[in-house]
């Protein structure tokens, strides 16, 4: 939490994907007040991981 609070204070608008063992279902990431939008749980495969990337950026360019 220390360095997502962190992040945030340098970049209110970063975009952070949290991976998490603990629950396999996203819900620490929503629960916690983190603000973080896009969760995989651990163990995750490179392709995983950029696939959530991907989805972000076209969520980015959507968005504009």
């Amino acid at each position: 939490m220390a360095t997502i609070r962190a992040l945030r204070n340098l970049n209110p608008s970063v975009r952070i994907i949290g991976a998490s063992g603990i629950m396999a279902n996203g819900k620490v990431a929503q629960t916690n007040g983190s603000g973080v939008k896009h969760f995989i749980p651990k163990p995750y495969t490179a392709g995983t991981l950029l696939k959530v990337i991907a989805q972000i950026l076209r969520m980015d360019e959507t968005s504009h």
